[in-house]
């Protein structure tokens, strides 16, 4: 062929690049679809982490407004966040353009585009040069210098900065449609790439098919069009698991997914290329020797098996007939046999893959469709015979299928996780309204992208925004106290796991939406460590929303009307360190007493934060005219409740649902209850079964440890266990902390009878440990500032009571009554000791303000209702400061009958100190009556409680 002709071919192509399609929209949209649903965008929590919504979030404020693809159709509708994807992998076949359909074709054998006989006149570029943009391979060629393309992964990542930078919300929202169109139109190329005709230089045109003409160059894709046909039956055979999940150890640049550069064969282009053959690039007899052999231009896949023979199937039409009943419709009286050529496929992602695919080819008497034979020999020594060729049906498209749609929806996956590989951690967020922001930023990536792949930072910044209450946008970064902590370059390099803490001076900002969470900002190289040049690290955006850790208090003073009790939990939050409070939720109990006494009520003592806006909460109903003819005692209701509070740009409600059906009440445990729920982290629970014997029952106070695994928190019931199984021991344990694994501490009070005189009952306490969840207990020593008299009296007790810090810290302290308070040198204050080996040794660490009135004149003494711990600041030149919340009320000394009792109550106080107690600060204290005051956060002492 002269020049002339090659250039006249390859004109015949761009003419017809609108209908060189891989797989047919509608095929393309479905795929899509999928593989948002296998990537990291279908966890909720990280589309809240990025500042958007669920995928299949519906509402006019989370979705998008795209035109129908339909040939002269006009019309539009609202697209989903994965419809979106959707939709953009098919906008990138769309008709309307020229440039794009040509450029979904990759050889990657020769690293080439679509051609005709070498010739691509410098018009098109390979699929990855124009997904990707990356400038490869051209040395030397810059980022985003192709023209015409601007929805490339390269692209992408200005659209994810915009969308969380922008000023304006409206804004913001374009962005975010922007990028998810992208991403689907991206996406699209590798979905391409499991097409062979589109990796082995197969050029071919639907002509009227879709509805355009091809200009003398008719060559339809049967492939395609039985696809999508098919595509709803096809794509329900697989699923997320039909493939494994793509290591991103494996993939260090967008182009891997495409072409590994290490020539590994990983690549989704290389897999195809190798293992498949297409319509124009199908088996063939050889001229001279008669043999079946590969195309010319492609050796693989190779019909002789690798030296070891063809291997050949046949089949007789009418068993097929069998297995597809529809080729029994086409009018034609089938017979004779069909010989399916079988080839190994290999796959080098999957360590040691190989798999026969029994289909690979077909040498038939008939056409593709099985419609009719192939041309009839009318000379020679056969007249009348009926020629054998290769091609393709619908019998090799199935035997591909399960070889190709998983690996394209799991590569597709791969890619998107791979955008989104810059995996960030905020934690320890301390907000003072008008006054400070202070938090910990942790390179999390090797937590949470998939195969646990790591990567690092560099060439880059970070730039922290926050909303006010129109949604308006505005960058606080220069409010930092050290700039440089935000800044990579020069070599600087934030590496997998490591942290640094950063503050910003909020004074003079007064319009921050506490409500909106707070978003950072990476924009810079995000690359693979073990890629030792730099240069070959690409541009990534990482994304954080945080808030400020929440406190909750639980208040039951309300009524609903109807009820005879206090039967409404009102919830109340702050996100400022008990500065300001928010009811956020309130929900009546329905509550069955009839006859209540005035000191029934609803309280809820056992309540947990387990994590990722969810909470565990058993209220518990109080019924004081308890008796063994009435065994229903307190009667304990499990409710869960989640994602609490404000979400971005909108109020929700908690969210409470049936989890347990609680433990079961009966005749021997009654009075039972639960104290100290703790969340251990993977879905694990412990808790402490109280027993308050009536005034009557001389049985001491008891306990029991108790533990639950929930497989499922929307199922029901989970079964509580005890490792002590029916054993109750003596005395109370107000407090359980938990230091890992098995291992907890406990603060245990007993009471002891010096006498056969019931009034000589008085307590003694202890701190105790457990590393068995409670089937044996050990004490430690302790921090008793108990003074005991000569003689004990019944209003003497000393309990010490504990909580549990990071780094295997404990926090003690003790709530001192009785006789005994008259010796101490300093009356009223509690000291805080602290822990550094688990409760065998004690330090004094702080002492706690006194509330208002409690002065020594008037004898007062003062107890802590609540301590907190919120979490510890590290900076990385200074001294760690921990954060606590407390409250504390002040009592005063009053004579009955010669005797000092606890009755008056003279003041409570919140305080809160950010500095190991060295100072403090009051806050408000929030109505929380029978309830209590929780921390809603992530303190570092249970792992694993945020995304």
């Amino acid at each position: 062929m002269n020049n002339t002709a090659k250039i006249s071919v390859m004109l015949v192509l761009l003419f017809t690049s609108a209908i060189l399609h891989a797989y047919e929209i509608d095929t393309h949209d479905s795929l899509s679809q999928k593989t948002a649903e296998c990537s990291v965008m279908a966890q909720d929590a990280f589309m809240k982490g990025l500042g958007w919504v669920p995928i299949k979030k519906t509402g006019s404020d989370y979705t998008f407004v795209r035109g129908l693809l339909t040939a002269g159709s006009s019309r539009s509708r609202s697209h989903t966040t994965q419809e979106l994807i959707g939709w953009g992998a098919e906008y990138e076949d769309d008709i309307a353009s020229i440039k794009r359909p040509l450029r979904h074709f990759f050889d990657p054998l020769r690293n080439e585009p679509l051609n005709a006989f070498g010739i691509t006149l410098g018009l098109t570029d390979t699929s990855p040069n124009w997904a990707t943009e990356d400038g490869k391979p051209a040395a030397g060629k810059k980022q985003q210098d192709i023209t015409g393309q601007s929805n490339s992964f390269f692209d992408a990542n200005k659209m994810m900065l915009d969308a969380a930078s922008e000023p304006i919300k409206s804004k913001r929202k374009e962005n975010w449609g922007m990028l998810f169109q992208t991403l689907g139109m991206v996406i699209h190329h590798i979905q391409d790439m499991a097409q062979p005709q589109h990796v082995r230089n197969d050029a071919h045109c639907n002509g009227k098919e879709e509805g355009v003409a091809c200009y003398g160059f008719h060559n339809p894709s049967y492939y395609e069009k039985y696809t999508d046909g098919n595509r709803v039956s096809i794509l329900g055979n697989f699923n997320c698991s039909s493939y494994p999940q793509l290591d991103l150890r494996f993939f260090s640049t967008a182009r891997d997914f495409w072409l590994t550069e290490n020539g590994n064969g990983r690549g989704m282009a290389e897999f195809t290329n190798r293992n498949f053959v297409s319509a124009g690039t199908n088996f063939r007899r050889s001229l001279f020797f008669n043999e079946i052999v590969a195309d010319k231009k492609y050796p693989d896949p190779d019909p002789a098996n690798n030296g070891a023979g063809p291997k050949v199937n046949k089949v007789d039409i009418q068993d097929l007939i069998l297995e597809d009943p529809s080729l029994a419709t086409t009018g034609l009286t089938l017979s004779g046999e069909i010989w399916f050529y079988e080839t190994l496929v290999t796959d080098n992602y999957i360590s040691n893959y190989t798999a026969p695919n029994e289909r690979a080819s077909t040498a038939s008497l008939w056409n593709d469709k099985l419609e009719r034979y192939n041309n009839i020999i009318t000379g020679g020594g056969n007249v009348g015979a009926v020629v054998r060729v290769f091609n393709l049906n619908r019998f090799n498209f199935e035997a591909a299928y399960p070889f190709l749609f998983p690996r394209t929806i799991a590569y597709g996956a791969g890619l998107i996780n791979h955008f989104f590989r810059g995996r960030l951690e905020v934690k320890d967020v301390i907000y003072v309204a008008g006054e400070s922001l202070t938090f910990k930023i942790k390179n999390n990536t090797s937590k949470k992208n998939p195969g646990f792949a790591p990567f690092s930072f560099a060439e880059g910044s970070f730039t922290l925004y926050y909303d006010d209450n129109t949604g308006n946008r505005y960058n606080i970064t220069s409010k930092v106290s050290d700039p440089s902590a935000m800044i990579f370059s020069g070599g600087k390099i934030f590496s997998d796991k490591d942290d640094f803490d950063v503050s910003f001076d909020l004074s003079g900002i007064n319009n921050i939406d506490i409500n909106k969470p707070f978003t950072l900002v990476f924009d810079g190289k995000i690359g693979n460590p073990v890629v030792l040049d730099q240069t070959k690290w690409e541009r990534g955006i990482a994304v954080k929303t945080f808030s400020p850790q929440r406190l909750l208090a639980f208040d039951v003073s309300r009524s609903d009307g109807s009820a005879l009790v206090p039967n409404i939990i009102d919830i109340y939050q702050s996100r400022d360190l008990g500065k300001s409070w928010q009811k956020v939720a309130e929900h009546p109990v329905a509550i069955s007493d009839t006859t209540p006494d005035p000191g029934d009520r609803l309280a809820v003592n056992a309540v947990t934060y387990i994590g990722n806006g969810s909470l565990l909460l058993y209220p518990e109903y109080l019924n004081y005219s308890l008796s063994t003819s009435d065994p229903t005692g307190i009667r304990v209701i499990p409710l869960r409740l989640k994602e609490y509070g404000q979400q971005t740009g909108a109020k929700v409600p908690l969210d409470w649902n049936s989890l347990f059906a609680g433990f079961n009440n009966n005749i021997s445990d009654f009075s039972a209850t639960l104290r100290s729920l703790t969340y251990t982290g993977n879905n694990s629970l412990t808790a402490l079964r109280m027993k308050h014997p009536l005034p009557s029952d001389p049985t001491p106070r008891s306990r029991q440890f108790q533990f639950v695994n929930v497989a499922n928190w929307n199922n029901s019931p989970s079964v509580w266990t005890t490792s002590t199984d029916t054993v109750w021991a003596n005395g109370g344990l107000p407090e359980l902390s938990w230091q890992g694994g098995n291992n907890f501490v406990t603060s245990v009070y007993v009471e002891k009878k010096e006498s056969a005189d019931p009034n000589t009952l008085r307590f003694d306490s202890a701190i105790r440990r457990t590393v068995d969840r409670g089937a044996n207990y050990s004490t430690l020593a302790n921090f008793d500032e108990c003074v005991r008299t000569a003689t004990p009296r019944a209003d003497e007790y000393c309990i010490q009571r504990i909580v549990a810090m990071d780094n295997n810290r404990l926090l003690g302290w003790v709530s001192q009554n009785g006789e005994d308070y008259l010796a101490k040198d300093t009356r009223g204050e509690v000291q805080l000791y602290l822990s550094l080996d688990n409760g065998a040794n004690w330090s004094p660490y702080g002492i706690v303000p006194l509330p208002q009135g409690c002065s020594v004149g008037d004898l007062p003494y003062q107890t802590l209702d609540t301590l907190l711990y919120l979490g510890t600041k590290r900076p990385t030149a200074g001294i760690e400061e921990d954060t606590l919340f407390i409250e504390s009320t002040c009592r005063k000394m009053i004579l009955v009958n010669g005797k000092y009792s606890r009755f008056e109550e003279v003041g409570k106080k919140i305080s809160v100190t950010t500095d190991s107690a060295a100072t403090w600060t009051e806050s408000v204290n929030p109505s929380h009556k029978e309830g209590r005051i929780i921390f809603a956060g992530d303190n570092g002492v249970v792992p694993d409680l945020f995304d």
